[in-house]
């Protein structure tokens, strides 16, 4: 896995096998997820959205990195208090 040239990276697959997640990142990719948490439990946010181009956002790659992974286009991160 390369970075790109610095672009961000974070992509959330499904495994092959149907049984599990995987998330793959660069440093860019797991600053802005860890930013984007942060910021929402501060601001008193109990959910936020993570898009991919597909989805109408930029937050998720469109890159599949796992091989024979299914790529997610969305998740919803939930914050419970």
């Amino acid at each position: 896995m390369t970075d790109n040239e610095g672009r961000m990276l974070l992509s959330v697959e499904i495994t092959a096998d149907g049984e599990g997640v995987e998330i793959h990142g660069n440093q860019k990719g797991f600053d802005f997820l860890l930013d984007r948490i942060k910021r929402m439990s501060l601001n008193g946010n109990d959910h936020i959205h993570l898009l991919s181009r597909e989805y109408g956002g930029e937050d998720l790659s469109d890159e599949l990195i796992g091989q024979g992974n299914r790529k997610v286009g969305q998740v919803k991160v939930l914050f419970w208090s």
